[in-house]
């Protein structure tokens, strides 16, 4: 059996970990290639010539010792990806015995995918988590800075399900988080008249908290999600 490793540092609990893990269909489906998981059904497509791969089988999952692992198979064989939490790291391996060429580098990137997916959720929900609370169908922050946004819209996105919304926030001014696809289109803020409008355009997973440090966001806020 061969296999792909991917290693980060890793700053969440396992509480957020185990919470983001526990969601299989939303973080299947929210890798950086495309994945599926429709009740017992996993389907994974890496696109390429060469190192292209296509997985297509039974799922099923299983935790123990701060490893949550996703057990695929196919007639084909036997995909196995366990994201275990370390003292400071993350470790995501991917693990085949499939009849492929070029298996390992395709495990690779399944790990990294996997591994970048975990991380990233599992950051923003290590971040708002001590900071908001469910009022009905609002959310209400509190001690929000400008990188919380990324990990608000973040929490959104995996716990709500869907790729596309919009996150409208008021308090110290007005915000506006628009979400497309997955995708951050930007982020306006408008306060005291003056409109502030950050464009990104870039995946939701990928941006990083600098691209907002200039917006003068700060304070209780409450916000409505509006679904696409």
């Amino acid at each position: 059996m061969e296999s792909g490793i991917f290693k980060a540092e890793a700053r969440f609990s396992w509480e957020a970990l185990k919470r983001i893990t526990s969601r299989p269909d939303i973080l299947i489906g929210s890798l950086p290639f495309p994945g599926s998981l429709d009740g017992k059904t996993v389907s994974i497509r890496i696109p390429g010539r060469v190192f292209g791969f296509e997985f297509s089988g039974s799922f099923e999952m299983t935790y123990a010792d701060k490893t949550a692992t996703y057990i695929m198979k196919s007639p084909l064989g036997l995909l196995i990806v366990t994201i275990q939490l370390g003292e400071k790291f993350l470790v995501c391996r991917a693990s085949a015995d499939l009849n492929e060429r070029f298996l390992r580098k395709k495990l690779l990137k399944i790990a990294e995918g996997f591994g970048r997916t975990v991380l990233a959720f599992s950051e923003s929900y290590e971040r708002v988590i001590p900071k908001i609370r469910q009022e009905h169908s609002k959310i209400v922050a509190s001690d929000l800075k400008p990188g919380d946004l990324i990990h608000l819209a973040r929490y959104v996105r995996f716990f709500g399900g869907k790729d596309t919304f919009e996150i409208i926030g008021t308090g110290k001014g007005e915000i506006k988080i628009k979400v497309k696809g997955g995708d951050l289109e930007g982020i306006e803020f408008r306060e005291d008249g003056t409109l502030a409008i950050v464009e990104i355009k870039k995946p939701l997973l990928d941006v990083s908290e600098d691209e907002l440090s200039d917006l003068g966001i700060g304070g209780r806020y409450v916000f409505n999600v509006l679904w696409g």
